[in-house]
């Protein structure tokens, strides 16, 4: 059988995958580094405002600096020492903690050497390791195949031969033979507390009590994450303290279970939520008051939610005292795993100047309200006065919208948690056979938008078919808001709906465009534009915000398989455009190319190809305007 006893799939990943849910829309930013467009990149990870009547310190530009040849070949180099650093670092961890080292503080110590993530990594995999060795887990008790046995026993034997070896068996194949279905079914039917605990204690009654107060492996944690998910708060809560063990934290290594929390909870908390239950689910997840760990890595399309859960949860006057293990530094520990290089101390010099460009391009970019706070001078003033700063108003109109309210997230957990409970995928299910709740004109267009991705995820990308099939249902968005549009435009299904939408009620129609060029998809762009009656607006500008989100870089599929891959098509249709209809490269302009041509020099490269005209300014005048 399938094993879905992680039943977080269900209101989240289940979702994802049915009906290819993401980020409906994107924040236009200032990219670092070469990433695929509509990836988010944070510009400045401080949050104080420099006081006010600060002088600016300008820095000059960096005299001495490598070639791009040279950084490409310290790059490499570093990335192979790295990997040859991190591979004798494990090895040597995998001695000390055999010898007898606590594992926290030989994860420490792999910290040290090679970063924070390694380390815990490393961590849980002997966490893993442990718990294999504690309990006979691949017996007939469990009834896990002699496949999942085997994995295991060769997995126990590599570790105890000094060897590190990522965790390749799941915990939850242990529990492969586990009914989900009907457990699934209780939580999607939202039955009472008594009849849901009831379904879970018969379909895991075969399980060691010792296995499921497990924090490591036991099935239990999948069913309080779902339960969050799934704003089935009750279920959650009785599970939490039914099963304390579960969220105790004995390191800062072990935050993955509470960061999922986090996140399920960012999914489901609604705009009117009750603090009660959530301020005991809170208390319980802090352990009395603990200090928690939580991981802030940033999703694929966007950032993590475990932070901005915390934030939302304050917000509602529930605290939860909580860090980031990134923010964290390793404690000093008694062991060295490795002894530093010459080889080592010169690629960290050669690095230095490598990076000095970029290091320089920071030192000028300041948040919006940071440089209001700034002495005035001629290019402070520059600055407040520029594009830049005025476009930032325009950006936030890029910020996820209706596609994030509650009753939109609420009635895609509803039709997902009602499909996949029946061991069904959107191919095997009409569009009138889905119930679409009461919503408002907005809501129910992302709503549709995102149903629309998902059938077309899932027919290979067969747009006549998906139109057809959501037109004879009844499903055809009919937005009334600036944002919702924006929604609808930022999915796979906007080619579905432009035609017939009409997008000329707003003066602010300018913004979709400016999206749309941000995104590079030229085809929606030419569509859009002579259906839209543009002023001399000054914030229309998709010049710039093509600049600004340029990638080489487009999401394909073959097979039903998606990847990225190189295609300029639509860019040179948008160099095109630019061309024939007399873009200026205005000082903004330049400026957003001095900073690809420093942090992204072969984008800079493809646009250079793309407009052979474009001059970059002189550094001495530059300035970079973060949006807050």
């Amino acid at each position: 059988m399938k094993l879905i006893i992680v039943i977080g799939v269900v209101a989240c990943l289940v979702a994802a995958v049915y009906l290819n849910i993401q980020n409906t829309t994107e924040s236009p930013v200032i990219e670092k580094k070469s990433a695929p467009r509509d990836a988010t990149v944070t510009n400045r990870t401080d949050d104080a405002l420099t006081p006010e009547g600060t002088k600016l310190v300008l820095l000059p530009f960096p005299e001495k600096t490598l070639s791009d040849k040279e950084c490409d070949s310290v790059i490499e180099e570093s990335s192979a020492d790295l990997e040859k650093r991190r591979k004798l670092a494990l090895e040597a961890a995998m001695q000390a903690y055999l010898a007898g080292e606590p594992k926290e503080i030989v994860a420490d110590a792999i910290w040290m050497e090679v970063g924070a993530f390694p380390a815990e990594e490393w961590f849980n995999v002997i966490t893993f390791y442990e718990v294999i060795k504690q309990y006979p887990l691949a017996t007939t008790t469990l009834g896990s195949s002699s496949h999942v046995a085997s994995q295991l026993k060769e997995f126990q034997s590599t570790i105890e031969s000094g060897r590190y070896q990522r965790v390749q068996t799941r915990a939850e194949q242990l529990f492969a033979n586990v009914d989900v279905k009907p457990i699934n079914r209780a939580i999607v039917e939202k039955r009472s507390l008594d009849d849901v605990i009831s379904t879970i204690d018969n379909a895991l009654a075969h399980i060691p009590v010792e296995l499921l107060q497990d924090p490591q492996i036991s099935p239990i944690k999948g069913l309080i994450k779902s339960s969050l998910e799934y704003d089935y708060y009750e279920l959650s809560l009785a599970l939490m303290e039914r099963y304390p063990s579960l969220l105790v934290q004995e390191s800062k290594y072990q935050n993955q279970f509470i960061s999922s929390l986090l996140n399920a909870l960012y999914q489901s908390i609604s705009d009117e939520p009750n603090r009660n239950i959530l301020k005991q689910i809170i208390a319980l997840i802090q352990q009395e008051n603990a200090t928690i760990v939580v991981k802030d890595m940033p999703a694929f399309f966007g950032p993590s939610n475990a932070t901005a859960a915390a934030s939302k949860l304050i917000e509602l006057g529930i605290f939860i005292d909580y860090t980031v293990l990134e923010t964290l530094e390793p404690n000093n520990v008694p062991i060295d795993l490795l002894a530093s290089t010459p080889t080592q101390e010169a690629l960290r010099k050669k690095s230095q100047q490598c990076n000095a460009p970029s290091d320089w391009i920071e030192s000028r970019r300041y948040k919006k309200g940071e440089w209001q706070l700034f002495e005035p001078t001629s290019l402070t003033r520059e600055a407040v006065n520029s594009i830049e700063f005025k476009l930032c108003d325009v950006e936030r109109n890029f910020s996820d919208f209706v596609g994030t309210t509650s009753a939109v997230k609420e009635a895609l957990r509803d039709i997902t948690m009602r499909i996949f409970s029946e061991g069904l995928t959107l191919r095997d299910v009409s569009p009138s056979e889905l119930t679409i709740p009461e919503l408002t004109d907005d809501e129910r267009a992302v709503l549709i938008g995102l149903i629309a991705d998902g059938y077309l995820e899932n027919r290979g990308n067969d747009k006549q078919t998906v139109r057809r099939l959501m037109s004879n249902a009844g499903l055809f968005p009919k937005p009334v808001s600036m944002e919702a549009k924006q929604a609808l435009l930022s999915m796979r299904s906007a080619p579905l709906w432009l035609e017939t939408l009409d997008f000329n009620d707003s003066s602010k129609s300018y913004i979709l465009l400016n999206q749309l060029a941000f995104q590079g998809k030229f085809d929606l762009f030419s569509t859009l534009i002579s259906k839209i009656e543009i002023s001399d607006e000054e914030l229309f500008d998709p010049l710039f915000f093509f600049l600004q989100g340029y990638s080489d870089l487009k999401l394909t599929e073959v097979n039903g398989v998606s990847s990225f891959t190189d295609d300029d098509t639509e860019n040179k249709l948008f160099a095109d455009y630019f061309i024939e209809n007399g873009y200026e490269f205005l000082p903004h302009h330049q400026r957003q190319m001095l900073e690809k041509k420093i942090s992204q020099k072969h984008y800079f490269d493809k646009l250079v190809a793309l407009f052979p005209q474009i001059k970059v300014s002189d550094t001495k005048d530059f300035f970079s305007v973060a949006c807050e």
